[in-house]
């Protein structure tokens, strides 16, 4: 799959085992919680993570075919360069 930047000024992936349909952002939200061990809306194994971020995307007009994409979030301590280029 490819990110292919702003399609008509939408965020847009297509390719891989999407094939030439185009998927086109429409809404993205975000899970979290009071502690930084917990607040996924979903669990792997049994086990939150600190948030979870979820995706969806339309392919055409309307919604007729719909995709939604997670990924979850941890909680890192930054080392010293953690912000240098």
């Amino acid at each position: 799959m490819v990110y292919r930047g702003c399609v008509g000024c939408l965020a847009a992936v297509q390719g891989g085992p999407l094939d030439d349909d185009k998927y086109v952002l429409v809404q993205f939200h975000f899970h979290w919680g009071s502690v930084s061990s917990q607040g996924s809306e979903h669990r792997i194994d049994d086990v939150p993570y600190a948030a979870e971020v979820s995706l969806t995307f339309t392919s055409g007009s309307g919604c007729s075919s719909l995709g939604m994409h997670g990924e979850y979030l941890i909680v890192v301590k930054p080392s010293a360069n953690f912000f240098s280029c």
